[in-house]
């Protein structure tokens, strides 16, 4: 497993290009995911809930 981290991206397109090495059992699947963290999103409810 790998993981890429682009800090402060540019807005447009990216290309991602995957090339394994030294897979011992041929080819197989692979799978891409992404998060996007919004600085601009505030939690505001619930705060201060009280059991």
């Amino acid at each position: 497993m790998e993981q890429v981290t682009i800090t402060n991206p540019s807005s447009g397109n990216y290309t991602i290009y995957i090339n394994g090495n030294s897979i011992p059992f041929g080819p197989q699947e692979y799978f891409i995911s992404y998060e996007l963290i919004d600085s601009e999103v505030e939690l505001t409810y619930p705060i201060g809930v009280k059991a």
